[in-house]
């Protein structure tokens, strides 16, 4: 302040009433409106610019000392040649962009909600793999902060314990990652630190682990384990019969509603979304069904009008699940009852089925395939040979479905051993 200048004091301050610009000195002053309200400015010019006027915050969040602070930090960055009202213009937009950045909890499970899955199991699992359990040290960073090192703390405990849910944990958050470079909230060049070709692979190495396999019952046992089934009373027991019968997973044989099916040309249409490849997408896969899995089917259509399209054929009983399918692990439930457990699993008798198709009969691999819902070959070919192979899988899966109800070419084994299902 220059020497002899005016300047205020506290109790001006709060004693001046009339409307006006009362002066500290050092281009700061108390700016009184006719309402009464009082306020900060700063007025300044920078060497050949025009005269501004900075507000510095209404007496009520602003003491006469904090004023004071601000109009010299202004004055500093006039020293330097730096507008202050320019400079703060900056400064709340750089804190704003901040704030608009989200943290990885928040667009990881914005991510999860928009990737396309068929099923929302699949979500759930995907969620969790970038949720807290997995991933604990990133929820609360924000997403443009994550770095090479916090990936690697991340990964590194469980990484050769649980190796395959690890690798599922890194491939998605790098894809979290790369959707917020898309999204603007990581700068365009910046390499995605979760990446595993060149970088994370250095680190971390390779995953070394044995595969595991759903138990399967051997074919040779296949006849007196179904008879098992079909003689068990229940709901349950008909979608395990039903599910061995048609070759299909248990989880798609769960879901299946009424209007999927054709009485009179002995086809199920399973919509794609219940399928869990993606060798399906948007369109159904048909499975031509058996006269012994027509008949399963028929024991469950209901007396009266014919239920709806969307009903389930294996509906549950349960009030907390009333109108939608059976629990998914109803059928490892009943495995467990009959004792099945520890030899076979729901899942497993495909691969009983792929074993007994590959032995027991000379239908081509592409068609034994095929009848697992999984594609062989290209695009065109299968185009061309659809009718063909549906025709075809129709007699795969009544002799299959003959040899599942004929105990009698069963080797005399007890229920005691079980390859695995690959």
């Amino acid at each position: 302040m220059a020497r002899g200048e005016k300047h205020l004091t506290a109790k001006d301050v709060e004693g001046l009433k009339t409307p006006g610009k009362y002066g500290d000195g050092g281009g700061l002053y108390l700016l009184i409106d006719k309402a009464g309200s009082k306020r900060w400015l700063f007025l300044y010019q920078l060497r050949g610019g025009p005269r501004r006027t900075m507000g510095l915050g209404g007496l009520d969040k602003v003491s006469l000392a904090g004023a004071r602070d601000a109009r010299d930090a202004a004055k500093k960055l006039i020293g330097q040649g730096v507008d202050p009202i320019d400079a703060r213009k900056a400064e709340d937009a750089a804190k704003a962009a901040l704030r608009a950045i989200p943290f990885f909890r928040v667009f990881a499970q914005e991510v999860a909600d928009a990737v396309p899955l068929k099923q929302e199991t699949s979500r759930k699992q995907w969620k969790h793999h970038v949720g807290p359990k997995c991933c604990p040290a990133l929820q609360d960073l924000r997403i443009d902060e994550i770095t090479t090192r916090h990936i690697v703390d991340t990964l590194k405990r469980d990484w050769t314990t649980t190796p395959t849910k690890m690798a599922s944990v890194r491939e998605r958050i790098e894809r979290v990652l790369d959707a917020a470079r898309v999204d603007g909230f990581i700068e365009e060049g910046k390499a995605n630190p979760a990446r595993w070709k060149g970088h994370l692979e250095i680190r971390l190495g390779k995953q070394r682990h044995k595969a595991t396999h759903f138990k399967a019952l051997p074919y040779e046992q296949i006849g007196s384990a179904y008879a098992r089934v079909a003689a068990t009373e229940g709901l349950t027991a008909r979608l395990l019969e039903f599910a061995i019968l048609t070759a299909v997973r248990p989880s798609e044989a769960r879901q299946a509603r009424w209007g999927e099916f054709d009485f009179d040309a002995a086809l199920w249409r399973v919509p794609d979304e219940n399928i869990k490849t993606a060798e399906h997408l948007n369109e159904p896969f048909i499975v031509p069904l058996s006269t012994q899995a027509l008949a399963v089917l028929r024991t469950l259509v209901p007396p009266g009008p014919p239920p709806g399209d969307k009903v389930p054929v294996f509906a549950s009983q349960d009030r907390r699940r009333r109108g939608a399918p059976l629990c998914p692990r109803a059928v490892t439930a009943l495995l467990e009852r009959m004792n099945l457990k520890p030899i076979a699993t729901g899942h497993g008798f495909r691969s009983t089925f792929r074993d007994w198709a590959g032995d027991c009969t000379s239908h081509p691999r592409e068609l034994i395939e095929q009848c697992l819902s999984h594609k062989v070959g290209s695009g065109t070919e299968l185009a061309y040979r659809r009718r063909d192979a549906l025709s075809k899988r129709t007699i795969i899966m009544e002799e299959w479905a003959d040899r599942c109800t004929d105990p009698s070419r069963d080797k005399v084994v007890a229920f005691s051993k079980a390859r695995s299902a690959g």
